[in-house]
Order: C-alpha cells, then sequence, then structure tokens
C-alpha cells in the first residue's frame, strides 16, 4: 500500500517528484549523525537522506 505524505527534503534542484524509494534501517534501530536513512529518487537521479 503507498501513500502521499508532505515531506521536507533538502534542495536537489528543480525536480518536481521526489519519491521515496527505501528506507535504510529498520523499525526501532537507533540512528547516528550522517547515517542515510532513506533514498529518494527523482526523474534525474537518486539522493541519499
Amino acid at each position: 500500500m503507498s501513500k502521499r505524505i508532505p515531506l521536507l527534503v533538502p534542495d536537489i534542484g528543480d525536480a518536481e517528484k521526489i519519491e521515496l524509494v527505501g528506507w535504510n534501517i529498520e523499525i526501532g534501530a537507533i540512528v547516528s549523525k550522517d547515517q542515510e536513512l532513506c533514498e529518494l529518487v527523482t526523474d534525474k537521479a537518486a539522493f541519499p537522506l
């Protein structure tokens, strides 16, 4: 099931649509500073966040 939700992301250019395609952490995991949390995709490139 997919659901559209608002998500604030860093400026990654003039992309009109940004899709979150995967999480890099498990539910309940402890994350550290600068750890990549997810993968974002635009019509031109993929970006870790």
